[in-house]
């Protein structure tokens, strides 16, 4: 291939940037500290208080984030706290509401029911009266929907109760 061909360069970007950082920052202060015209002793003091000073800002460095994870950790506490108490406060809400429906279909239905049973009633003992009248006269009822023999309407009373036809 021509060095003029469409080709294309990949290069890879890595994560690890501040590993490779830190691992040549580690073999400088090696290299260093070899070739340092200081005595054993003072190298191995400069090494311990420099260990000691490393000790103490990584605590420190451990302790604010302690503080701060703590702070932030009571703060979403306290706010996931109100949330449910919020959604419970609602659902409790809702419940009650539909409690409230609920019973009000009930009562409704209940009525309801009642009229439609006292209108099957009364249709009952109308036809019941027509069913006596037009076997008293020998021909079955022919009677116009809505009327008795009386020619008022249904929900005009009976003449006759149920138990009187029978």
């Amino acid at each position: 291939m021509a060095a003029d061909d469409n080709s294309l360069v990949v290069v890879e970007r890595r994560s690890a940037e501040v590993g490779a950082f830190l691992l040549g920052a580690m073999l400088g202060a090696a290299a260093g500290l070899l070739l340092a015209p200081k005595s054993g002793r003072e190298t191995q003091r400069y090494l311990r208080k420099g260990a000691k000073r490393l000790a103490a800002g990584a605590e420190e460095k451990l302790t604010e984030f302690r503080e701060h994870f703590d702070e932030h950790y009571e703060r979403a506490k306290a706010e996931v706290g109100k949330a449910v108490d919020v959604v419970r406060e609602d659902m409790a809400e809702g419940r009650t509401k539909a409690s409230v429906a609920l019973q009000a279909g009930k009562e409704a239905a209940g009525g309801l029911r009642q009229d439609f049973e006292e209108r099957v009633a009364e249709s009952k003992a109308n036809y019941r009266a027509r069913l006596a009248a037009a076997e008293g006269d020998g021909a079955a009822p022919s009677l116009p929907a809505g009327e008795d023999s009386a020619g008022d309407s249904e929900e005009s009373e009976p003449d006759e109760s149920p138990e009187a036809a029978s």
